[in-house]
């Protein structure tokens, strides 16, 4: 009898999942053994990549940072969420660009322009009062891809995962 096999491998990045099926089967094409194994979170190997528009996104900030401020710095990467959200620091404050190329500050509850925020990342958060009747924003300038933030006394703490997600990046 003679055997083939098929392999199928799709990683559904924004998910933040990998997923293999094997199936070996013989000349009629059906499948003799199946084998499939998700992975819950990525594998040590796994490679999380920025789209065209995070990828200029932040090369625009970066640039910006520099004409507004005279700063050259390098953008570190903090991963990315299930959403697609790229995650990086300015001044110690998460600045996320969504998949569209758009910036945020997750902690931050309302600012005048999105860039301008990004730049001056350190300046909006100081300026923010803590509030835990807001919807919006964290009690700590820094966001983990989860949407939690490391303020104990912080609402995200006690929120369900998209809740978090509302107040970190819908905000």
């Amino acid at each position: 009898m003679d055997r083939t096999a098929h392999y199928t491998y799709s990683a559904a990045r924004y998910l933040n999942r990998l997923a293999v099926e094997i199936a070996l089967g013989d000349m009629s094409g059906q499948p003799a053994l199946y084998f499939s194994a998700r992975l819950a979170y990525p594998a040590a190997e796994e490679v999380e990549v920025m789209n065209n528009s995070q990828e200029r996104a932040k090369q625009v900030l970066q640039e910006e940072i520099k004409k507004r401020r005279g700063l050259t710095i390098q953008l570190p990467d903090r991963g990315e969420s299930e959403e697609g959200y790229f995650f990086t620091e300015v001044e110690r404050v998460t600045v996320i660009i969504g998949v569209r190329g758009r910036y945020a500050l997750p902690a931050v509850r309302t600012y005048p322009k999105p860039l301008y925020a990004a730049v001056y990342a350190g300046k909006v958060w100081k300026a923010q009062i803590p509030d835990s009747n807001c919807v919006t924003g964290h009690f700590d300038p820094l966001v983990t891809t989860d949407w939690y933030c490391g303020s104990p006394d912080c609402p995200c703490k006690r929120e369900p995962y998209e809740q978090r997600f509302k107040r970190g990046a819908q905000g």
